[in-house]
């Protein structure tokens, strides 16, 4: 098989902080008022439509707008390894 590298993206993240829609602030309103929140048998979630439906992001889980302006969810393991902060000088 070929081998191939996953091409560098920047995208946009917001983290869902003690099961607080509060802590999803910076996603513009026009967005996130989309978005419905519940509890099931897990707890507190925050459902995001996606193009395969929808998904749920749970506590502490990472919310990423790709550059399609798509939202998916990823849990915090998974996006610390894959993804770093950029910083502007």
């Amino acid at each position: 098989m070929k081998q191939f590298i996953k091409k560098p993206i920047t995208v946009e993240a917001t983290q869902l902080i003690d099961n607080n829609f509060r802590s999803l602030d910076d996603v513009p309103l026009s967005i996130a008022g989309k978005w419905k929140v519940g509890n099931d048998e897990y707890g507190f979630y925050v459902a995001i439509p996606t193009s395969e439906g929808d998904v749920k992001a749970r506590n502490n889980d990472w919310i990423i707008k790709l550059p399609s302006g798509e939202f998916y969810t990823c849990k915090p393991d998974i996006f610390k390894k894959n993804y770093q902060e950029v910083w502007e000088e």
